[in-house]
């Protein structure tokens, strides 16, 4: 609990921070007679041009899950256990064990996270898995090879640093941040500001770009978006906020 107080007490000095420098920032490029970046203007409230006072941009901050296991670090991700894929499940399954596990013992854990999950979806993505190296088969059963090949599952969710997942995965965690940035912003946001705050918060781990965005915002399964009337603007389905 204690480090986590820190670690929340570090990201309020750092904005703190952020803000000095912002506004240092404006008053240089006010004496300079520059024409301050539209970014900067945002944070530290300069009116538009017209004088109409400017909407300040509100800083992103996801919501993180309050049991994060003990392993975790500042650059882990986290996704919901029943959401990740197969190949991540199975590699996830073997670390919380130091022995081999037999396979049926891995598919009987897989299941109890993901039902949808069948004896041979999870033969195949074993077969995968030793070609790549990660793991080993032989008469005693699977076996990891290296534990930062796989997340750690706990509680609800798996977290591991990026390189733990498969892309499917980290695309799954950029979907959360969007659903999480729509939910905070209930007037609704276009597929470039979301672009824009997600890359600003620094908490996308994912590959971002517009197109990528857009098709999270058009086929988000759990968590629905839609467009706002004819505009360019996405909301959460009130079902989902």
């Amino acid at each position: 609990m204690t480090d986590r107080f820190s670690q929340e007490q570090r990201a309020l000095n750092a904005a703190s921070e952020l803000m000095l420098q912002a506004k240092e920032v404006a008053r240089l490029f006010k004496l300079a007679g520059m024409t301050l970046p539209e970014r900067i203007a945002r944070m530290v409230g300069e009116d538009e041009p017209n004088g109409k006072p400017r909407r300040l941009m509100a800083a992103f901050v996801p919501e993180m899950p309050n049991d994060m296991p003990s392993e975790w670090k500042d650059d882990w991700i986290w996704i919901p256990v029943d959401a990740v894929s197969t190949i991540t499940l199975a590699l996830a399954v073997l670390r919380s064990e130091e022995q081999a596990l037999a396979p049926r013992e891995v598919v009987k854990r897989v299941q109890r996270y993901r039902k949808d999950q069948n004896v041979h979806s999870v033969y195949n993505v074993a077969v995968s898995l030793v070609r790549s190296g990660k793991i080993t088969k032989d008469e005693a059963g699977w076996k990891l090879v290296r534990s930062t090949d796989a997340p750690v599952i706990h509680g609800r969710n798996a977290w591991g640093p990026p390189s733990s997942f498969a892309k499917a995965d980290l695309a799954q965690h950029r979907r959360i941040l969007v659903a999480d940035l729509l939910r905070q912003n209930t007037d609704g946001l276009m597929v470039m500001q979301i672009l824009r705050m997600l890359q600003d918060s620094g908490a996308c781990r994912a590959p971002l770009s517009k197109e990528l965005i857009q098709d999270d915002v058009t086929n988000m399964k759990n968590e629905k978006a839609k467009r706002i009337g004819n505009s360019r603007k996405w909301t959460l389905m009130k079902e989902h906020k």
